[in-house]
């Protein structure tokens, strides 16, 4: 299973739960990359700016009350499993040193969880989230239904799932509608929430953009510090 994210044999060692989460979002950029190189082979823009919309839609839609209280049980679970673990870690195999392991990387799910703003986020979460339940598999209980993993998959990955699944549990943060956005509102929209108000020449420079460095401008625009760094990689890519 960790193979699928390209790092072969993973061991318990502190900062695992990160290097998934990292290692999700590597692999989400590959896929990304391939399935643009497909689609400059498509003459239909219609298709390309579908997937481009579809791209920016994960990052601006954002849980209602009810996914938040999903969300929230589920944390609190993580965070309940990585204090209690330190109490019966005899009965899951676990040395000391390997409780402590546990304990933090738990919390570090635990936090992840709560800190997911938008779909994208928990989508990455979760992924990271099996990863971690996969690895943890290894430590057994005597009585199964105790086990790390199970508790993982019934108290945080199951809910989980089921919020994702279910596309009414989230909105989008304005009232736009799916059919009037185009990609360049989209984007435009996330940078003024990350940077606020923008020059209008930068805004006519992205609406201007082909959908290629759309879609690329999507992935990457969380990367920068500052506008000069966005119209910079802009600039880059038009010279």
């Amino acid at each position: 299973m960790l193979e699928n994210l390209g790092i072969g044999t993973t061991s318990l060692v502190l900062g695992v739960f990160d290097r998934f989460v990292a290692s999700v979002n590597a692999s989400k950029q590959r896929k990304h990359e391939r399935k643009m190189a497909e689609l400059q082979l498509i003459a239909n823009s219609n298709v390309r700016d579908e997937y481009a919309r579809q791209l920016y839609l994960d990052r601006l839609l954002n849980p209602v009350e009810k996914a938040q209280k999903v969300m929230q049980n589920a944390s609190k679970h993580g965070q309940w499993m990585a204090d209690s673990i330190n109490y019966y870690y005899p009965d899951h195999g676990l040395n000391e040193e390997q409780v402590k392991i546990v304990s933090c990387e738990l919390r570090s799910l635990s936090i992840s969880i709560a800190h997911s703003e938008t779909l994208h986020d928990l989508k990455i979460v979760y992924e990271a989230a099996s990863y971690l339940a996969h690895l943890l598999s290894h430590f057994k209980h005597r009585d199964r239904k105790y086990s790390i993993d199970r508790s993982i998959r019934k108290g945080i990955l199951d809910p989980l799932n089921d919020c994702i699944g279910n596309e009414r549990n989230f909105q989008r943060r304005l009232g736009f509608t799916y059919s009037d956005d185009s990609p360049s509102d989209l984007i435009l929209l996330q940078i003024r929430k990350q940077f606020g108000e923008i020059p209008s020449t930068l805004e006519g420079e992205i609406r201007a953009l082909p959908s290629p460095l759309l879609q690329g401008l999507a992935v990457q625009y969380l990367n920068f510090e500052s506008l000069a760094d966005l119209t910079q990689w802009i600039h880059d890519r038009l010279s």
